[in-house]
């Protein structure tokens, strides 16, 4: 008997007790109920099952009820009506709530087990704590709810609808919610682990330390969500698939997403610098103004991926692979490369300064208007690539493999490329002042309008290379090959080449004026007009070379072979050809005003028509085949006396 019942029917109950009972054991039982009574319930009671059955087999509308720790597994409430009622620490497992409607109702620590709320609408409901494993909820609608720390592993929530609602700390652990939308939530703690979200639409969610790992977001829709900065809030997105996801407006810093799948990804104005996105696959994504920066892309696959204003500032990308991908925009300044590839990549407007891609594979990748100064691209390949207008200054570049490049309008100032191939390379307006090519392969390249001043070609191979109106004056050649190298008003001066080989060269309109050429090989040379003035050839071989209008005023020739050579008409004011060989040398109408010929040998030679005024022939040898006939100002010649025929 309620104590309910006794307030409502108390004079009666006394009569009766009165009537019944001695003195004594009224006053006994009067004492109990005093004990034991509450004069009002500060909860309500929960209804009694036939109470609950007599509603749901007419009206099926519960108002103000309470069903507080009962259990009432496998109870059909379909398209029922709850408004204001408590469900706390009920039993339901197995029930049926498909079609109905919740409203301002507490749901809280209750077990819904195998419940079905298939197309059930709920606002303003609390299911905090409740378990829903293996449930069906799918078509579900939620406004306003609480579900922090809810159960929904297993559960069926295809369709979801949830808005202005909080899910913090919910298991969702291989549950499917795809196709649903989440608007307006916090899911902060959640765990997705293995749940098939695909499809799913989430506006303005939060989710710190939120679990995806291994869920599968293919096709999902990701606006406006966000994740504060920090270790402690880090998410989750290991394995994930997010393939086809779209990603609009979002923050997620530091996100945890190794080995994630992000293939046709859409995203735009997405933060995520800090991410771990090793091993991911990004293949064929699509990227617009998405922040990048210090991220983990170690491994990453990001073939055929399209960027536009993207960062990867000081990001690594080591050993990613980026194959076709257009890059045009993307900043890379201060990131890490090493070894990625980036074959058939467009990377036009790309910045990469002071990046390392050592090892990178560039191969016929389009580098125009690109910033590299500074790059490490040692042991690169670039064979194929087209670099147009782009910054190559101090880069380095040792033993890259350039064959074939097409480089065009760009700069390559003071940058090292040591022991590079470039092999059948086109090089046109480039700068390449005080840059290092010593030990590099030009074999069949061709090199136009470039400006390479006081660069450095020590032993490099440029054999068969076309130049063309280059100045690479007080550039380094010592141990060069030039075998049938082209040259068309090139400028050497004061360029060092020392002993190189130019044997049968062509030299006309090559300035070499100050040059250093000693112990060159120019025998056969065509020197024709050329300009030699103050240049060092001693001990230089020009046996047979065309020397023929040659401007060789001071030139050094100390012990230079030039037996045979034609010296007609050329300017030697000036000139040192101490101890030099000009055996049969031919000398015609040549300026020798103020030569040394001491010790030269003169065997031969023809000076018929020179000018050999102040010449000094002391302790040369002439003999009587050597021709001064009609020689200008023999007389102040010195050295000449009784000599001269």
């Amino acid at each position: 008997m309620t104590w309910s019942f006794l307030a409502l029917n108390k004079s009666h109950v006394i009569m009766r007790i009165l009537a019944h009972l001695t003195s004594s054991t009224f006053l006994a039982l009067f004492l109990v109920a005093l004990v034991n009574a509450a004069p009002v319930l500060t909860e309500q009671e929960s209804m009694r099952t036939s109470e609950v059955d007599k509603i749901l087999a007419t009206t099926r509308v519960f108002q103000q009820k309470s069903f507080n720790r009962k259990s009432l597994k496998k109870y059909d409430f379909s398209n029922s009506r709850f408004t204001q009622v408590t469900m706390v620490r009920a039993r339901f497992d197995d029930a049926k709530f498909d079609g109905a409607i919740f409203f301002d109702s507490d749901l809280s620590a209750s077990s819904f087990v195998g419940v079905d709320f298939s197309g059930s609408k709920l606002e303003k409901v609390t299911l905090e704590g409740s378990d829903f494993r293996q449930g069906s909820l799918n078509r579900m609608s939620l406004m306003g709810g609480k579900l922090a720390g809810a159960n929904l592993s297993q559960a069926n929530l295809q369709r979801i609808s949830v808005v202005n609602s909080e899910l913090n700390k919910v298991n969702f652990t291989g549950s499917d919610v795809s196709n649903g939308a989440f608007q307006n939530v916090g899911i902060d703690g959640s765990s997705f682990v293995k749940a098939d979200l695909h499809g799913l639409d989430l506006h303005a969610v939060s989710l710190a330390s939120a679990d995806f790992s291994k869920a599968n977001l293919g096709g999902a829709t990701f606006r406006q969500v966000t994740q504060p900065s920090g270790e402690k809030v880090k998410s989750y997105f290991v394995e994930t698939n997010l393939n086809h996801a779209f990603l609009f407006d979002s923050q997620l810093p530091g996100i945890d997403a190794r080995s994630a799948y992000l293939y046709g990804a859409y995203l735009k104005d997405v933060t995520l610098n800090g991410a771990d996105f090793s091993n991911a696959v990004f293949d064929n994504a699509y990227l617009k103004n998405t922040d990048l920066s210090v991220a983990d892309l170690r491994f990453a696959s990001l073939r055929d991926i399209s960027c536009l204003d993207v960062k990867f500032v000081s990001s690594h990308l080591g050993n990613a692979n980026l194959d076709g991908s257009d890059l045009r925009n993307v900043d890379f300044a201060g990131a890490l490369l090493p070894e990625s590839q980036l074959t058939n990549a467009s990377l036009e407007g790309v910045t990469l300064t002071k990046v390392q891609m050592a090892k990178a594979q560039l191969t016929n990748s389009i580098i125009v208007n690109t910033g590299l100064t500074g790059a490490d691209l040692s042991d690169s390949n670039l064979e194929g690539a087209q670099i147009t207008g782009s910054n190559l200054d101090k880069a380095e570049c040792r033993n890259c493999q350039l064959i074939g490049v097409n480089l065009r309008e760009s700069s390559m100032l003071k940058a090292n490329f040591r022991g590079a191939r470039f092999n059948d390379a086109k090089l046109v307006n480039v700068q390449t002042a005080g840059a290092d090519f010593s030990g590099a392969d030009f074999f069949g390249a061709s090199a136009k309008a470039v400006d390479g001043s006081d660069v450095n070609f020590r032993n490099a191979n440029l054999s068969k290379m076309r130049l063309e109106k280059c100045d690479f004056s007080e550039g380094d050649f010592q141990g060069a090959l030039l075998t049938e190298t082209t040259f068309k008003e090139v400028n050497l001066r004061a360029a060092n080449l020392k002993k190189v080989k130019l044997a049968n060269m062509d030299l006309r309109g090559v300035d070499l004026r100050g040059a250093d050429l000693q112990g060159a090989d120019l025998r056969g040379a065509n020197l024709n007009n050329v300009d030699l003035r103050g240049a060092t050839l001693d001990k230089a071989n020009l046996r047979g070379a065309n020397l023929t209008g040659a401007n060789l005023a001071r030139v050094s020739l100390k012990g230079a072979s030039l037996q045979g050579s034609k010296l007609n008409g050329a300017d030697l004011e000036g000139a040192k050809l101490v101890a030099a060989h000009l055996e049969k040398a031919d000398l015609q109408k040549a300026v020798l005003v103020g030569v040394l010929f001491k010790g030269a040998f003169l065997d031969g030679a023809n000076f018929r028509d020179a000018n050999v005024r102040n010449a000094d022939f002391s302790g040369s040898t002439v003999s009587k085949s050597t021709n001064f006939k009609f020689a200008q100002q023999v007389e102040r010649a010195k050295g000449l006396a009784g000599k001269a025929k």
